[in-house]
């Protein structure tokens, strides 16, 4: 699967990660975050929620594996300095924080 972890924001806000490859000659190899405004209060006609399209689309390191919601920040955690992946020739040790209203 290409999306990896979600989070949400206080406000309404989704948060994507995307990653999906641990080749570094691919396009792919590149990790994402998407940032969507879902419709929460007006479903449509089948009563699902749709995500609409991403109002932001962030590159990140690669293999990056989670995110989470704290307060006015989000972080993202990444899965390429852990053991089984050690050979990733560019990990990321650590998890990055970002500020909710740069995106919303």
């Amino acid at each position: 699967s290409k999306s990896q972890g979600v989070a949400f924001t206080n406000d309404g806000g989704l948060i994507i990660v995307r990653s999906y490859s641990r080749n570094p000659n691919s396009s792919a190899y590149i990790s994402q975050l998407r940032f969507y405004k879902p419709s929460w209060s007006s479903p449509r006609a089948d009563k699902l929620v749709y995500k609409n399209d991403a109002i932001k689309v962030l590159s990140l390191p690669p293999m990056a594996e989670g995110a989470v919601t704290v307060g006015d920040y989000f972080y993202v955690i990444y899965e390429s300095a852990s053991t089984p992946y050690l050979s990733c020739p560019h990990k990321t040790d650590r998890v990055t924080a970002f500020r909710v209203s740069d995106f919303f």
